[in-house]
């Protein structure tokens, strides 16, 4: 709109100049300037700029018109085109090419000498008239495929800021999630170590201050709590040191899967409120692909958590047995109250308990199933659970032992022959 206001005044002061009188130059200004008028009215952004592309063509017409029908003044077309082009609209550059033709083509029959200033031309005026409108069309095609690349390459500046944007926003809820989850570590890991390290403070210094008149039964059950504390501390920093160590595994272990559940329902059976239910072994022997140490974790975490969370008088019932060609299972049930579709997934994570308020009736934090989860990814084994008629039951599948075939004893007549 400012280059059409400009044109509108250049083109009269250019017309006086070249003698074509004060009157007429003012009225070529003047159609230059209508066009301008028409472009601010118009409501549209579309047909606004259809008037003010009439209105740029228009002035390059007139210029050539004015300068006698000179070759150079024909340049300004290209220039007008190539302002035309930052509309990014195919109506402004169709109307540019038929403006040239018709233009050129009309004028060139009634007035030659106006827009052609070549004997060829001025004999042939539609010829050259098509002429000019491929080269028109030429620069507007130039002008179409740098559009479409500037699009192109703005619409992948915007898909990769908007990128940006995602993953910025993605690190930042990420950092404000592990604020948060490192906040919740620091609350559970000091509540769980400073409970049992309070307790055994208490005992000994009861012991310490009152020794003299306590009795016999007083001083061992003080030394007995603080022993139970203790071993208590002990499985916290045991299973925080565990959930960072568990990282290697010894490809030729073998380890028998029956005893070492029997080791671990005599290690826990003297646990109040749930008493640990028969084993039962559908095989002799069941050797899994796992140490002992790490299969001992396995078990002590799932009986110790169903016992933990069992209803008070029931049996948390432990089997074990083959699981399809080269497995093993150990299924852990209890009756407990029930846990929720979304719990089920997220008990598995670190520092996570289906209850993990400040008021939760069982202890620990909740690393038990995390590492069982990962010594069965370790192991190439499985850890599932789910929830039935009142009964959590946590079933883990390993693979077996290959077991190394035995040497065959030479027969008798091979060893006295």
């Amino acid at each position: 709109m400012i280059l059409l206001w400009a044109h509108a005044a250049g083109l009269a002061a250019f017309g006086i100049v070249r003698g074509a009188g004060v009157a007429h130059s003012v009225m070529e200004g003047a159609v230059v300037a209508a066009f301008a008028v028409a472009a601010t009215v118009v409501s549209t952004r579309r047909w606004s700029a259809v008037m003010a592309s009439l209105g740029i063509l228009s002035s390059s017409a007139i210029l050539v018109h004015l300068s006698g029908g000179t070759i150079e003044a024909h340049f300004h077309f290209f220039v007008m085109v190539g302002v035309i082009s930052l509309y990014q609209d195919w109506t402004p550059f169709l109307l540019a090419v038929g403006y040239v033709v018709v233009h050129h083509g009309t004028v060139g029959v009634l007035s030659p000498e106006s827009v052609y200033n070549h004997p060829a031309a001025i004999a042939d005026p539609w010829l050259w008239a098509g002429i000019h409108g491929l080269f028109i069309l030429g620069a507007c095609t130039v002008s179409l495929v740098a559009w479409r690349l500037n699009e192109d390459a703005r619409a992948r500046a915007e898909e990769y800021y908007r990128r940006l944007y995602e993953g910025e926003r993605s690190v930042v809820e990420e950092l404000r999630q592990a604020q948060r989850v490192k906040d919740e570590l620091i609350a559970m890991v000091s509540h769980e170590l400073r409970t049992p390290l309070t307790a055994i403070i208490g005992f000994g210094r009861t012991l310490v201050d009152h020794w003299p008149r306590l009795t016999d039964e007083e001083r061992e059950e003080s030394l007995d709590g603080s022993l139970r504390q203790a071993e208590r501390l002990r499985r916290h920093v045991e299973n925080l040191l565990e959930a960072a160590r568990v990282s290697e595994r010894d490809p030729s272990a073998s380890t028998d899967l029956s005893e070492t559940i029997a080791t671990v329902v005599r290690e826990l059976g003297d646990v109040p409120g749930a008493d640990v239910g028969a084993v039962d072994v559908d095989v002799p022997s069941t050797d899994v692909a796992i140490s002992s140490d790490a299969l001992h974790l396995v078990v002590v975490n799932l009986i110790g958590n169903a016992l933990k969370y069992a209803k008070p008088g029931t049996v948390v019932g432990v089997r074990c047995g083959p699981a399809g060609p080269g497995k093993a299972f150990l299924a852990v049930t209890n009756v407990a109250p029930p846990i929720e579709r979304e719990d089920l997934d997220r008990i598995f994570e670190p520092f996570v308990q289906v209850d993990s308020s400040s008021t939760r009736v069982s202890s620990g934090m909740g690393l038990g199933l995390h590492i069982v989860r990962r010594i069965m990814d370790l192991h190439d084994g499985t850890i599932d659970v789910g929830y039935h008629d009142d009964c959590v039951t946590f079933r883990a599948e390993l693979p077996l032992a290959i077991q190394a075939p035995r040497p065959v004893a030479p027969s008798r007549e091979m060893a006295t022959g």
